[in-house]
């Protein structure tokens, strides 16, 4: 008994000191990967802020470049580690290497933090996937050099080794400036049971601003960023808070809090992340007043997907919007803010409503934003400069009155743009606005006269005029011929370090001169970035020329027809479909009058440097000449093959024989086949071909073979049904090109996300033949 009363006080200070050791073990470091990438091979050192050990990145990584962010950005930087960085202009993928201590089965934060300040000088913000390990993690979208990105995920290691991956996905180097660790303990956390947690926000309520707090008041070094609730009133205590749960926050961060600034009102929080949008699509149902039948999620199942709406599927990411149609809805008010929530979306349309106020800039910010229609609508004001400023650099589809693709020279419809102070001054100025008006008239009269003696009326003066001595030194003679055709032959030009494309009228041809002046005219009257640009015209006596911008790709034609040409895969084609229906919408419901282009066919699709697809050669086309008429009467012209019968055999035009047109084009894409082919003593059109291949249900046998099976099927099934229904026998039955626009995105979109699973798929792949080969099984 004495012997057992002689360890008591042994046993009690043995259970301090391991009560102290595990204490201080939760507080220490040991648990802690800290990388600063792109500081010197070897070196390390304590941060003075955080009191947190940082290493090189130079033992976990054998590639890539280090870095330091221009000093111009020094006061944006928050912390040290995100002065330097190591970039990666080598491999598509480059992986991090990451053994902590505690290894398999034990849960991790693990953070990687980005900040571009400039570092390599070219001032154009990257793009780039990161990954763990084979899984997709998320991708780093900048919206600023001096504004830094953290990404953080919860997850629970499946080896004693984890890779943080940073994968070249063609739009800019990856780069990387700090990797993080954080052991976690106990139960925290553990919803990771069912998977990863990425983090959205971590917020501390109460605090307008200050310091985001970290270690030490952290001891997992958790990152707690101060946000004010509008209509809230801060509380705060100078007590210890008990913070003892599951997800133990600091003292710090629960010592305040807010409470509604009206006792009658409740708190609500709403912390949308943007990348659902069932929140989203329920608000512009609740604001316009929308009678569709939108219940459910938007996306799920994919069998009954809202109307008017295209979704993307990614196994590793909830279903995203990226396409919503709301044309011709009776859409009343201003664009609701609701829109901004839709932060994958590609194509808005907007067109045929009522809306009213003006263009938001919030539409600037979404940055997948690929097509943009506001025709037909009530908006005052200019458009936002950073939509015009898309447009111009053809990263934007923008269709709105009165402009095309964004000449800010007059961005809105005539007479949406007043001053409704005008309305106020109206009788004071009749006076001075019929002395105008007389005035006007009169230089109207002077310049028709004028008009009438230049030599070659007919061409409007907007766009600049060449002599034949000019157009011969800008073709170096007509030296070098790109492609000849009923109307005359098409040279290679140079206007200073511009390369364009000239194309001189035969003397032979009957219609020559008529088409000329029908051409010219039309590209001088319509902008669009789906057809070619005017660059000027020669109406020299006898010479008569169109000068137009240079496609480095020359037509479509040549790429699915000519052995020779590389084959365009499935994606290309299908962007090359969409961007060519975007031109011809745009001349069906963009212009006024409406204009039928009358010779739709492949080599009259033109790409250029980027494969960027534009309709060309309007020598043919025809305008309807008064609002609502349904057809024309017209002498026939075309191109056998893509002829529409039904205009062949009533000399009826409208603007469904160039969807006509437009479906065996489609049929051209798909099948690699000539519009035309010749059998024995028989030609035959290819959707008589196409017709008879779906009769046996095998979309392998229809689709261009040199494709080898890489497509998806839902998307060719869909694109083959599209194309089918423009050629439909019955013009009536046919789709309007704007219906066809939004079904060919749809089928793009199709066919982007599956080539996205299997670029994942071929990541996880390769990541795990490099796992293997690194940790052999023991024998």
């Amino acid at each position: 008994m004495t012997t057992f009363q002689g360890f008591v006080p042994i046993l009690v200070l043995l259970g301090l000191v391991l009560t102290s050791v595990l204490v201080h073990a939760q507080n220490d470091q040991s648990g802690f990967i800290s990388i600063d990438c792109g500081i010197v091979e070897g070196s390390s050192y304590t941060d003075n802020v955080t009191n947190i050990n940082y290493v090189s990145d130079a033992d976990f990584i054998d590639s890539g470049e280090i870095h330091t962010t221009l000093p111009i950005y020094d006061s944006f930087r928050i912390d040290t580690q995100l002065t330097t960085l190591r970039s990666f202009p080598q491999n598509t993928r480059n992986c991090y290497t990451l053994k902590p201590t505690q290894g398999k089965g034990n849960r991790y934060l693990i953070r990687a933090r980005f900040m571009y300040g400039n570092y390599d000088f070219k001032g154009q913000l990257p793009e780039f996937d990161v990954y763990l390990g084979p899984d997709y993690w998320d991708t780093i979208r900048f919206n600023s050099s001096s504004e830094p990105i953290t990404m953080e995920i919860i997850h629970v290691l499946s080896s004693d080794y984890t890779h943080v991956c940073l994968v070249n996905t063609g739009r800019g180097t990856p780069f990387v400036s700090a990797i993080e660790l954080r052991l976690l303990v106990g139960d925290m956390y553990n919803q990771t049971s069912f998977g990863s947690l990425y983090l959205f926000r971590r917020l501390r309520f109460g605090i307008a601003s200050g310091t985001v707090i970290r270690y030490k008041a952290d001891k997992y070094d958790r990152l707690w960023s101060p946000f004010d609730w509008p209509d809230t009133t801060s509380l705060y205590t100078s007590d210890e808070v008990d913070t003892r749960n599951m997800f133990d926050p600091p003292s710090e961060v629960m010592s305040n809090a807010i409470t509604p600034k009206y006792s009658n009102v409740s708190l609500e929080i709403d912390l949308d992340p943007g990348n659902t949008t069932v929140d989203a699509m329920l608000s512009l149902r609740s604001t316009y007043k929308l009678t569709k039948n939108w219940q459910g999620d938007p996306c799920a199942p994919q069998d009954f997907v809202w109307d008017g709406v295209g979704c993307i599927y990614n196994d590793t990411e909830f279903p995203r919007i990226v396409l919503l149609n709301l044309s011709a809805n009776g859409l009343n008010g201003g664009i609701d803010s609701g829109l901004a929530r839709l932060t994958m979306i590609q194509t808005l349309d907007l067109s045929n409503n009522n809306l009213t106020g003006y263009v938001p800039d919030f539409l600037s910010g979404l940055n997948f934003l690929k097509d943009l229609n506001l025709k037909g609508n009530n908006f005052a004001g200019p458009i936002p400069s950073g939509l015009l400023e898309k447009a111009n650099k053809g990263s934007l589809l923008l269709s709105f009155d009165g402009e095309s693709t964004g000449d800010p020279a007059s961005p809105c419809d005539r007479n949406n743009c007043k001053n409704k102070k005008d309305n106020k001054i109206i009788v004071p100025l009749i006076a001075v606005a019929s002395t105008v008006f007389v005035i006007l008239i009169a230089l109207v009269v002077v310049w028709k006269i004028k008009k009438t003696k230049e030599h070659g009326r007919g061409l409007e003066t907007r766009k600049k005029k060449y002599t034949y001595s000019e157009v011969q030194n800008i073709t170096n003679n007509f030296n070098v011929v790109l492609g000849k055709g009923a109307f005359g032959t098409v040279y290679h030009g140079k206007i200073g370090d511009t390369q364009v494309a000239v194309k001189m009228l035969s003397k032979s041809s009957l219609q020559g001169d008529k088409e000329f002046q029908a051409e010219a005219n039309l590209l001088l009257s319509v902008h669009h970035t789906n057809l070619t640009s005017l660059v000027g015209y020669c109406n020299d006596e006898s010479h008569k020329g169109i000068i137009y911008e240079y496609m480095a790709n020359g037509n479509l034609e040549t790429h699915l027809l000519d052995t020779s040409s590389s084959v365009l895969n499935w994606e290309k084609r299908l962007q090359i479909g969409c961007d060519a229906a975007h031109g011809l919408e745009y001349l069906h419901h963009g212009c006024r009058p409406p204009i039928v282009h009358r010779d739709v066919k492949c080599n009259n699709i033109l790409l250029n440097e980027a494969f960027q697809a534009k309709l060309a050669d309007f020598g043919l086309s025809k305008a309807f000449p008064t609002e609502g008429v349904t057809h024309i009467s017209t002498e026939v012209a075309g191109t056998p093959g893509y002829l529409d019968p039904e205009y062949y055999a009533s000399y009826r035009l409208t603007e469904k024989s160039d969807v006509y047109s437009f479906g065996v084009v489609l049929l051209v894409i798909i099948t690699g086949q000539p519009a035309i082919t010749k059998y024995d003593n028989d030609n035959i059109p290819i959707n008589r071909l196409v017709n008879l291949k779906l009769a046996l249900g095998d979309i392998n046998n229809i689709v261009d073979p040199n494709l080898q099976g890489n497509f998806d099927a839902n998307s060719a099934w869909k694109t083959v049904e599209l194309a089918m229904a423009c050629v439909a026998d019955t013009p009536s039955k046919r789709p309007t090109m704007k219906e066809v626009v939004i079904e060919l995105n749809d089928c793009l979109v199709t066919e982007r996300a599956r080539e996205k699973t299997k670029s994942n798929n071929l990541t996880g792949l390769m990541s795990l033949n490099l796992e293997i080969a690194h940790h052999p099984t023991p024998v």
